[in-house]
């Protein structure tokens, strides 16, 4: 049978912290708190580190508060390079139509996340899912047809 681990809000692990200073010992603190007293120790390491910038939770990365300008900073330079490079792939698509952006956004489904190529294509994460899941609808099929007929029309009298 698998460990089960507590785990510990950061709310908890500042106040556990505070009252090692109240309790004026280590050992103290952690009998009144029921944990290890070498996990008390560990938190206030981390505390002493990085301030409030301790404890963000699990898949966050720790920063000191002062940090945390320039880790806001990286965070949009990331996210801009993204949108550049989805926008510069999908450029040749986006005059074309949804039907072309769908399409773009299934050829590069593993590649991006299809939620953010949504996003920024401005195109409806539900609609998308729906043409992916039904293709091409009857009226669409009669409208696109109706596009081509339209196109050789006027390029057959441009021509004159």
């Amino acid at each position: 049978m698998a460990k089960i681990y507590k785990r510990y809000d950061r709310i908890f692990k500042e106040r556990a912290v505070g009252l090692i200073d109240e309790k004026n010992t280590l050992q103290a603190a952690a009998d009144e708190l029921g944990i290890r007293s070498s996990m008390l120790c560990r938190w206030r390491k981390e505390y002493q580190k990085f301030g409030k910038g301790s404890f963000p939770g699990i898949g966050y990365d720790r920063y000191h508060p002062d940090d945390q300008k320039v880790f806001n900073l990286k965070k949009k330079l990331n996210e801009a390079a993204l949108r550049y490079e989805i926008l510069k792939k999908a450029s040749p698509y986006l005059y074309q139509g949804n039907l072309m952006i769908y399409e773009f956004i299934r050829e590069n489904e593993r590649s991006y996340s299809i939620l953010k190529m949504c996003s920024i294509l401005e195109v409806g994460y539900g609609r998308y899912h729906r043409w992916k899941k039904n293709g091409i609808s009857l009226k669409q099929q009669r409208t696109a047809l109706f596009k081509e007929d339209l196109k050789s029309i006027f390029f057959l009298f441009k021509k004159d």
